[in-house]
Formats: C-alpha cells, sequence, structure tokens
C-alpha cells in the first residue's frame, strides 16, 4: 500500500531530522577563556618570578606598578627636590627611619646577636645626589637593616666602577639604571646593583613605615635580593613591606629576618655581639 504524495514528504523530512541533518552551531565557550600568556601579561610587576638571589645573572627589578604611577609621580617631586637641593641637614637629620626617628644606627645597639657587618662599594660616577646627601641616605638604608636585623653595611663610596672581590657593589643613576631601564632599582647579582638617585614610591599603608629619603628605600630593598628575600607583594601588609615593589614600606618579616641573616653570615667581613656600624664617609 503506498501513502499518498503529502503524507510521504512528510515522512522524509522526519528522517532526515532524526539522522541529525541540520547542524548545530559551534561551541565557541572555549574561546572566551583567556589564554596564560595573556593572562600572563596584564600582572602588574615587571618581575613576578624573583629568581634565587645567589644567581649571578639573577635580575631582580623593582618595578614601579601602574596604579601607583600618579601618587608616586607626587611623592617623588617633593621628596627628590629636597634631596637634589641638598637641603638636609648633616647628621642625625638624615638618619632618621619611620617609626624609630632620631635614632642613630651607628650607636644603636642591635637586637639580635651576632650582628653581621659586610663590606659595600657604592658607585657614584652617575649619580648626581651631593656627598652629604648620598652620605644620609645610606645612613638610612643602614639602620633599616640594623634595627631590624642586626645587619650593616660597611660602606666605601668611589666614583669609578671597579667592583670589590667581595661583599656587594652598588650603583646610584640619575636617570637610566646598569642592566634595567624601566625600575626604580634592580639586583643583577652581588657586584651589580643599581638605585635611581629619586625613586618613584607610593606611601606605606601605616605612615610610621614610611622612610625619610626614597633611595634609602629602593636600596635597601635590592640589598635584600642580595640577601636571598623575594618580592613580597599581594598580602595584607605588603605596602608596609621592604620587600614589597613600588612602596615606601621598610619593615621585615621573621621569617625574612632569618634568611637574611643565614645569607649574611656567608658575606659578612666580621661579626660581634654589638659591634657598632662605622659612620658612612662624606664623599664629594
Amino acid at each position: 500500500m503506498s501513502l499518498p504524495r503529502s503524507l510521504r514528504a512528510v515522512a522524509v523530512l522526519l528522517v532526515l531530522t532524526a539522522c541529525g541533518g541540520e547542524t548545530s552551531p559551534r561551541d565557541e565557550g572555549d574561546d572566551d577563556v583567556p589564554s596564560e600568556e595573556g593572562t600572563n601579561e596584564e600582572q602588574p610587576e615587571l618581575d613576578a618570578r624573583v629568581p634565587d638571589a645567589r644567581t649571578p645573572d639573577a635580575r631582580v627589578a623593582d618595578a614601579r606598578a601602574p596604579e601607583q604611577v600618579a601618587d608616586a609621580a607626587e611623592d617623588t617631586a617633593e621628596d627628590a627636590g629636597a634631596v637634589d637641593a641638598g637641603e638636609l641637614a648633616a647628621g642625625d637629620a638624615g638618619r632618621d627611619a619611620g617609626r624609630d626617628a632620631g635614632s642613630d644606627a651607628s650607636v644603636k645597639p642591635p637586637v639580635l646577636t651576632p650582628a653581621f657587618h659586610i663590606p659595600l662599594r657604592v658607585h657614584r660616577g652617575d649619580s648626581g645626589l651631593t656627598g652629604r646627601v648620598l652620605a644620609n641616605v645610606l645612613e638610612e638604608m643602614n639602620q633599616i637593616w640594623w634595627n631590624q636585623a642586626a645587619i650593616c653595611f660597611e660602606i666605601e663610596i668611589v666614583r669609578d666602577d671597579q667592583p670589590r672581590s667581595d661583599g656587594f657593589d652598588f650603583w646610584f643613576h640619575r636617570s637610566k639604571l646598569g642592566c634595567n631601564t624601566n625600575a626604580n632599582g634592580v639586583y643583577c647579582g652581588d657586584h651589580d646593583i643599581h638605585s635611581l638617585d629619586a625613586p618613584s614610591l607610593g606611601r606605606a599603608s601605616d605612615p610610621a613605615w614610611n622612610v625619610r629619603l626614597l633611595p634609602a628605600r629602593t636600596a635597601a630593598h635590592e640589598l635584600g635580593h642580595g640577601l636571598n628575600l623575594q618580592h613580597f607583594n599581594d598580602q595584607p601588609d605588603s605596602n608596609d613591606s621592604l620587600m614589597s615593589s613600588g612602596r615606601q614600606g621598610f619593615k621585615l618579616h621573621a621569617s625574612e629576618i632569618d634568611t637574611a641573616r643565614r645569607r649574611a653570615r656567608t658575606k659578612a667581613q666580621s661579626e660581634g655581639p654589638s659591634t657598632p656600624c662605622a659612620a658612612v664617609p662624606v664623599v664629594d
């Protein structure tokens, strides 16, 4: 028995539909997921992968976080202007560091024993800082480490680029760093550490952790990398911490102090129960 023509047409249509004759749209859900490469490019830090500071060629940069540029520019204009103008008085005027204001790193007893003394050669050939201001910067940098970790740097200041065979070497620059041009400072190895004369740093969340002189904080931060410390970003107190990027904070945590002191023991020229840091020389 044959079906009427109209019923045969309906039957054919039903068979085609059941066999998948109509294609469904392509599922593009996966295309909306950002790639791993794209995600990495959105990270604000210049180098979030801090290598082990013991690696000679390790480059660890203290980045200028994009969200801090506006505030940092205003802060730096004020602070760097004072530095470049040489308006700081001699002696204790340049040795205040946040909540320890008024104390002197060269005479204050260490909080831990033994105290470690590490040679540091500072190269100022490319720096625009006056001899007095540079000495004040280095006094404050020393105080950050002495008051919290009983580590101080025995400093000599030179105009040439000849590195030491021990300790650390540090360069200050007017505008361009030695091995990274888009940062406040950079650690490229124990004898290849750099900071700008006037780094761009946002303020700490707690005003007690703001430094007096911005290059003191950047110098202390980069030397922290030399003491095997990594960046301390994206934590509740990062803005107050020495090892965060792009801020004035100088706080060290207990684990960081322990790590730094273990490294300092291997770099120290001498150690003692309460030996004070030597005064930083003024070299014009």
